[in-house]
C-alpha cells in the first residue's frame, strides 16, 4: 500500500499518540484502518511527550504539531514544534531549521501541558505552556504567516426541538475549504492530560483571501454551510436549522388562487442512510394527485418550489388525466420504502368510504376528531425522541369500525387510506440511532377480532395503525 500523504484533506481524522518515550502519528487510510507514519516516528517521535495538539502555527494551510513537554537529549523536557513541510511528505523539528528558536531555551524537569491559540489577537497562534508545579507562561508567535480565519460556534437548543446542541458547540466538526486547502477541526478535543484547546477554531489559509466553503456538523447532527467568508477575521456562527421544510413543493391553480398540493420527491432521495451499510432504495417515479386543478386562460398552471438547501434533479414531468366515473376519487399507491419492500404501483378508484366509529391512540386518548378531516390536526406520536430527529416513542392509533364493516362482502378487498406527514431524520441521525439499538420502522397494519395472516385483511371489527421502534406490538393479539 502506498504511504498516504500527511495533508490528505479526505475528511478522515488521523491520530496523534503520546507516550513517555515516543510520539506516534497514525494516518487514517479509511475503513477504520490506520497506518503508522514511520518517517514521523524517526524524525520527531523519539522526543516522547504527554500531550500536544495539531495547529497551523504559520498559517500556511497545513497543520503543524506543537508538543508541550518533549524529551531533550540532556534529560530535560520542553516545548517542541514539528513543522508540516507539505507538499513534502514529512514533519521537521523546528530546532533543526532554526537552532535559535525560543523553544530551545525553555526547559523544565517534569511534564507539562500546552494550549495553542491566538492569545494576542494578531491572527497567529501563540503557545501557552503550563509545566507541572510551575507558573504557566506564554510564548508569543512572531512568524510572518499567511491568511487565516477564526470561527466561534454557538449551539442552540430551539423550542421547536429541531436543534439541540450545547451552547459551546463541544463535539461540533468544522470542515474548511479554501482553494486547494482542506482542513478539519473538532471542538473540544484534548491537548494533554489536563488541557484542551479553546472552542474557537483557528484555520490558516495560506495565500487564499477567503474561505470558499465552511461546513459545521453540529453535535445534534444538523448540517450548516457558510460560503465565501473573507479571510483575516473572527466570525461567529450561530446554529441555524435550515431544514425548515420538506422536499420540493407542488402548487397548482385551483380556480381562485395558487394552492399548495403536496411535497414530493422524498422517495427518490439518493444516498439516504437508514442504518449502517443500508440505504433506502430510491424510486425515481412518483405519482402525485392534483385534485383541484382548474384552467386559467386556457392553461393549467403548476409551480414547483424547493424550500430547503439541497439539489433536486427533475428529468421529466407529465400531467396525466385519469378517466373515472363521476362521484369517485382516485388515489395512487405511493410510499417511501424504509426498511421494507416497496409496494406495487396501483391506482385506487373509490366511491364509498367507511369512516371509523372511534379512534384511540397509544395513550388511551380519544383522537376521533383529529382524524375526521384533513385539517392539519393529527393523531400520532406525542413524545419525539429528544436524542434523534425524526424518531419518537412507540405509538399507534386503533380504529374501531364497529358494525360498519358487517355489510362488506367476505371476499371484498379493504384498503386503508391515511393522510399525514413524516419528520425525516438525517443519515447521521439514523447512524447514531443504530448505535443506541434503534432503527426506523415502517407503518404496519394489525387486524384484530379475528386474527388474520394476510396483509390485506378480510372484514374485521378493528384495524390498528401501529408504529414502534422495535417492531413489537403492545397489548395486541394478532
Amino acid at each position: 500500500m502506498p504511504r498516504p500523504a500527511i495533508r490528505t484533506g479526505d475528511g478522515d481524522r488521523d491520530l496523534l499518540v503520546f507516550t513517555d518515550k515516543a510520539i506516534h502519528l497514525f494516518l487514517n487510510v479509511g475503513d477504520f484502518c490506520f497506518e503508522r507514519q514511520d518517517d514521523f516516528a524517526e524524525r520527531c517521535g523519539r522526543a516522547g511527550a504527554s500531550g500536544g495538539q495539531f495547529v497551523d502555527i504559520d498559517n500556511d494551510g497545513d497543520l503543524d504539531i506543537v508538543v508541550a513537554d518533549g524529551l531533550r537529549r540532556e534529560g530535560k523536557r520542553g516545548p517542541a514544534l514539528f513543522i508540516n513541510e507539505w507538499p513534502r511528505n514529512r514533519f521537521t523539528d523546528a530546532l533543526e531549521v532554526d537552532p535559535g528558536n525560543l523553544f530551545a531555551a525553555i526547559a523544565f524537569d517534569g511534564y507539562a501541558s500546552c494550549v495553542a491559540a491566538d492569545f494576542t489577537g494578531d491572527g497567529a497562534c501563540d503557545v501557552l505552556v503550563a509545566p507541572a508545579g510551575e507558573p504557566p507562561f506564554l510564548v508569543e508567535n512572531a512568524t510572518q504567516g499567511g491568511h487565516w480565519i477564526q470561527v466561534d460556534l454557538q449551539g442552540i437548543r430551539g423550542d421547536d426541538g429541531k436543534s439541540r446542541s450545547n451552547n459551546s458547540a463541544l463535539g461540533a466538526r468544522v470542515d474548511i475549504r479554501a482553494g486547494l486547502i482542506a482542513q478539519q477541526y473538532v471542538v473540544g478535543v484534548p491537548s494533554g492530560p489536563v488541557a484542551s484547546p479553546p472552542p474557537r477554531v483557528h484555520a490558516g489559509l495560506g495565500a487564499q483571501t477567503q474561505v470558499d466553503w465552511l461546513r459545521v456538523t453540529w453535535p445534534d447532527a444538523v448540517l450548516q454551510a457558510e460560503l465565501e467568508l473573507p479571510a483575516d477575521q473572527s466570525v461567529k456562527i450561530i446554529e441555524v436549522q435550515r431544514k425548515v421544510s420538506s422536499c420540493p413543493h407542488l402548487f397548482a391553480w385551483n380556480g381562485s388562487y395558487i394552492e399548495f398540493v403536496s411535497d414530493f420527491g422524498g422517495m427518490g432521495g439518493l444516498g439516504y442512510l437508514t442504518a449502517p451499510g443500508a440505504y433506502a432504495p430510491p424510486d425515481s417515479t412518483e405519482y402525485v394527485p392534483v385534485p383541484n386543478l382548474q384552467p386559467r386562460d386556457g392553461e393549467y398552471l403548476l409551480q414547483v418550489v424547493e424550500p430547503i438547501e439541497e439539489i433536486v434533479y427533475m428529468d421529466e414531468v407529465k400531467l396525466l388525466a385519469v378517466d373515472h366515473p363521476a362521484g369517485t376519487s382516485i388515489y395512487p399507491n405511493e410510499m417511501t420504502a424504509v426498511n421494507a419492500a416497496p409496494s406495487d404501483f396501483e391506482l385506487f378508484c373509490v366511491r364509498e368510504t367507511i369512516e371509523p366509529v372511534q379512534a384511540i391512540d397509544h395513550r388511551g386518548a380519544d383522537v376521533t376528531e383529529a382524524i375526521k378531516a384533513v385539517d392539519r390536526t393529527y393523531a400520532g406520536p406525542v413524545r419525539p425522541d429528544p436524542r434523534f430527529i425524526g424518531y419518537a416513542e412507540e405509538h399507534f392509533v386503533e380504529l374501531d369500525f364497529g358494525a360498519r364493516l358487517s355489510s362488506v362482502r367476505p371476499d371484498a378487498r379493504l384498503v386503508l387510506f391515511l393522510y399525514g406527514w413524516v419528520h425525516y431524520g438525517y443519515s447521521a441521525t439514523n447512524f447514531a440511532a443504530s448505535q443506541a439499538g434503534i432503527s426506523l420502522q415502517e407503518y404496519r397494519l394489525v387486524a384484530e377480532e379475528p386474527p388474520y395472516s394476510s396483509i390485506v385483511p378480510a372484514p374485521a371489527t378493528k384495524v390498528t395503525w401501529y408504529s414502534g421502534s422495535d417492531g413489537t406490538p403492545t397489548g395486541l393479539s394478532v
